[in-house]
C-alpha cells in the first residue's frame, strides 16, 4: 500500500503581503497537502497559472493596476474580476474554484463573482469559514 500525500497547489493572489501571510499561515495550519504559490501582481498570477498546475486560486479583487480613483468603486470593473473572466475563458482553467476576497462588497461585486461560478469571502475573514470553502474546492 503507497503511503503518500497527494498535494493539491492553491494560487494566492494578492497585492498586500500581510493578507499573503495570514492566507499561508491559515492554509498551513489546517492542511498538510497543500503546496502554496504567490503572485502579488495580475501579470505574474497569470505566468504561474501558465506554468504550473494550480487546483484552485485565492484571489483578491482590488489591485492597483488598472484602478481609476475618480469613479466610484461600485461602477468599477475590478481587475481581479477581469482576471477572473480572463481564466474562465481558458479551456483548461474554466473550471478551477477560486475564492474571490474583497474588503469592501457591493451587488456589483456579487453578482460578477456568482456569474463567474466563483466563491467570495470578505477580509477580514473568519479562518474556519475561510477553511471551510477551501476544503469545498478542494475535496468536493
Amino acid at each position: 500500500m503507497k503511503d503518500s500525500i497527494e498535494y493539491k497547489t492553491i494560487l494566492i493572489v494578492e497585492d498586500e503581503v500581510i493578507n499573503i501571510k495570514i492566507d499561508r499561515y491559515a492554509i498551513s495550519r489546517y492542511f498538510v497537502d497543500i503546496n502554496i504559490l504567490t503572485a502579488t501582481n495580475l501579470g505574474d498570477a497569470a505566468r504561474v497559472v501558465n506554468q504550473n498546475h494550480i487546483d484552485a486560486i485565492i484571489l483578491d479583487t482590488i489591485f492597483p493596476e488598472g484602478e481609476n480613483n475618480l469613479i466610484p468603486l461600485e461602477y468599477k470593473v475590478r481587475p481581479g474580476i477581469l482576471f477572473l473572466r480572463h481564466i474562465r475563458n481558458l479551456n483548461e482553467l474554466k473550471n478551477i474554484p477560486v475564492l474571490c476576497t474583497s474588503r469592501g462588497i457591493d451587488k456589483v461585486l456579487i453578482s460578477e463573482i456568482n456569474s463567474l461560478d466563483a466563491s467570495f469571502i470578505m477580509r477580514p475573514y473568519n479562518v474556519t469559514e475561510f477553511v471551510n470553502i477551501l476544503i469545498e474546492m478542494l475535496y468536493r
